[in-house]
């Protein structure tokens, strides 16, 4: 696959993503603006002498639809004008702005002696959205052949950079390879026709480093105490949060690809969030809510921040807000409502699509039914009755799926598809009485750990 970066070259922007791309010890062709190459061409060198590939994105990013065929022509010639100015021997490769083209503007680009070249599928990372929110994306649309565009002259350029690491490394684990594009925008290897000689990946064997996929848990509501299991060594990582009687759930309140403690008192609507899987205080509270209301967090608008909306029951409607409280203060209204569901459902909530965007939907636990709240509707069969839902990224990348936890034989059942069929994975984990939660923990280090017996007869990790 090939990784591919628009909009630059810009001081800083692509500096960062050059030395993110050295230190995965991964190539990329980058899709340069002519105006920017000749203010910045020390930059397109550095590119080139790093092993990457340059290429052309019209000569001020103009939008070629608009343009006349001889308007096409002049500015993709001065753009590869440009990079030749520089010293380096561009590929002769075309990207028209925004993804901009029809059958005119190909056939004037070929007609130049260029090749018009799109992708596959882009995270959208010039928005601003997490480091994660861009990784799990290109995890979660891998596969042999995509080209992804990505940007180093957007303001998010940190979290493009930062994206990096992830990406290489989940999908290295995964047997994919890393190349650039030809002339012929076909991804090769060094010395297969590119026009740059890089140092392509050469696929390293996989690592032994900790699973991209959720874990579960369990907490003992009456003494507060949480109990991670962590899905590569299956040993349990533990410690105090909370009061007895809180409403656990976990989330990644920071927007560092983790997931941490949340608690709701439903006796008087206060949140309280922490942001490392340890005992301590609450790094964030506040007041949302009215007593009796269930906690149902998510990332709702795609920002790559997990927010703490509502489901109140007796209304049969969500609350969904796309921020967080401070300082112990009232909310204030949620952003929109959702009334979905029956009374006794159980809220739910996941990226069930992989698109980087939360949506809620609810578990009939009398029968088993899952339903999400999209468009359009998906609704199946899942678990029996009285059992206890659980969204998660059970098998890796993007998309949440379906499990459930039966506190009768306290097992988990997880399914790696939104559909009906019998487990991928089931387990026994926990105690009865406990409440499960789910979430990607990262490194886990509890503080405190109570005898080994009381959480199953999984081996603990003292820390």
């Amino acid at each position: 696959m090939a990784l591919t970066y628009d909009d630059g070259p810009i001081p800083g922007r692509t500096d960062a993503v050059l030395a993110a791309l050295d230190r995965a010890g991964v190539p990329a062709t980058f899709f340069t603006v002519g105006y920017l190459v000749r203010s910045y061409p020390d930059i397109v060198r550095r590119t080139v002498d790093s092993g990457h590939v340059v290429a052309n994105h019209t000569y001020r990013h103009e939008i070629l639809t608009y343009l006349s065929n001889s308007g096409i022509v002049s500015t993709i010639d001065r753009a590869d004008a440009a990079l030749r100015a520089t010293g380096v021997n561009p590929a002769r490769l075309v990207r028209p702005p925004g993804g901009n083209t029809n059958s005119r503007v190909k056939s004037a680009i070929e007609g130049a002696g260029y090749r018009q070249v799109m992708w596959t599928w882009g995270p959208l990372d010039y928005k601003p959205i997490s480091a994660w929110t861009i990784s799990s994306g290109i995890i979660n649309h891998a596969k042999d052949g995509a080209v992804f565009v990505l940007h180093d002259g957007s303001g998010n350029y940190r979290n493009t950079a930062a994206a990096v690491d992830r990406i290489v490394s989940t999908l290295h684990a995964r047997g994919y390879c890393f190349g650039v594009l030809d002339n012929q925008g076909n991804i090769v290897p060094s010395g297969s026709g590119a026009p740059a000689e890089p140092e392509v990946d050469q696929c390293a064997p996989p690592t032994q480093t900790a699973p991209d996929s959720a874990g579960v848990g369990v907490v003992d509501t009456a003494r507060g105490f949480w109990y991670l299991r962590d899905p590569l060594n299956v040993r349990t990582t533990g410690f105090y949060y909370g009061n007895p009687g809180d409403y656990p759930f976990m989330g990644d309140w920071d927007g560092d690809g983790v997931d941490t403690p949340g608690l709701y008192r439903r006796s008087d609507g206060y949140v309280y969030l922490r942001n490392s899987n340890t005992s301590g205080i609450a790094d964030v509270a506040f007041l949302f809510g009215n007593p009796g209301d269930l906690p149902v967090p998510g990332d709702f608008n795609g920002d790559g921040f997990d927010t703490v909306s509502l489901y109140r029951p007796d209304e049969t409607r969500f609350y969904i807000i796309n921020q967080l409280g401070s300082g112990g203060a009232g909310l204030g209204a949620a952003d929109y409502e959702v009334s979905f569901g029956s009374p006794g459902d159980q809220p739910i909530a996941g990226d069930f699509d992989g698109d980087g965007v939360d949506t809620v939907g609810i578990y009939r636990s009398s029968s088993g039914l899952v339903s999400f709240a999209a468009s359009p509707a998906t609704s199946f069969f899942y678990g029996s009755a009285n059992d206890y839902a659980l969204m998660g990224a059970y098998e890796g990348g993007a998309k949440d799926t379906i499990g459930v936890y039966r506190e009768n034989g306290t097992m988990f059942y997880l399914r790696s598809s939104n559909t009906s069929g019998a487990a991928d994975h089931e387990f026994s984990y926990g105690k009865r009485g406990f409440i499960p939660i789910v979430g990607y923990f990262g490194d886990l280090h509890g503080t405190s750990m109570p005898p080994q017996s009381d959480v199953c007869e999984f081996p603990v990790a003292e820390s």
